[in-house]
């Protein structure tokens, strides 16, 4: 397709799935304040689409929403990308591939700083599998309610520090999974961690900033091999 540039009706709740699937040279896309979904494949594969603004509205991003397959190089989304207090669901393989993407913030509050954990007015409860696979990022805030986080969700990382929600109960395997020349990694474990189990290679890759301390974790925590 040739569109260079989408303004999503404002009558419209969702993006339908596929809509400008393989649109090479979409640079602009405005999305209105009423969309609630961004269907799966939307805008994959949207190469020359560099900069994203997601409305304050959105619930939930499909599938491979925005996954690109073009590899390192000068194109796709760059720099933060902002998420919505509202999203809910980030699917999976949504925007794998997004190699200039570097990291992904959430408004803040303020009252983050809780014994709860950070975040608390995000509602995302669900990162998907692959969601962020191969995206370079060097930071992205885990908040508080996040309960299901899909395996190699962030494989290709460069964090430096991951506090774990207290309510998530599982670390599939890969999901931190480090990209290459990676800065050490402190990992932080809330006190009333509901984690039972860490998948195989779920931090491979990473050394760690000290020791990590594994005592707010229950007797019964399974790590895999």
């Amino acid at each position: 397709s040739n569109i260079q540039r989408l303004d999503v009706p404002a009558t419209w709740d969702t993006v339908p799935e596929g809509l400008c699937s393989n649109c090479e040279w979409l640079h602009t896309l405005n999305l209105p304040d009423t969309l609630v979904g961004i269907g799966a494949r939307a805008f994959e594969a949207c190469p020359a689409l560099t900069q994203l603004t997601l409305p304050s509205s959105l619930v939930y991003i499909g599938d491979y929403a925005f996954s690109s397959d073009f590899g390192i190089g000068d194109y796709g989304l760059n720099g933060t990308l902002l998420l919505p207090n509202t999203l809910e669901t980030i699917g999976a393989h949504a925007f794998e591939g997004q190699s200039l993407l570097t990291e992904v913030a959430l408004p803040p509050a303020a009252d983050d700083a809780s014994s709860e954990g950070g975040y608390p007015r995000s509602r995302l409860r669900a990162i998907g599998e692959s969601a962020f696979d191969g995206v370079p990022l060097r930071s992205m805030p885990l908040p508080q309610r996040l309960t299901r986080l899909g395996a190699s969700a962030f494989a290709g990382n460069y964090f430096a520090h991951v506090t774990i929600p207290k309510r998530l109960q599982e670390i599939p395997e890969s999901a931190f999974e480090a990209g290459e020349l990676y800065p050490p990694l402190i990992l932080e474990f809330l006190a009333g961690s509901e984690l039972k189990s860490i998948g195989a290679s779920a931090f491979a890759g990473h050394t760690f900033a000290g020791d990590v301390d594994f005592s707010p974790l229950g007797s019964g925590l399974v790590i895999g091999d």
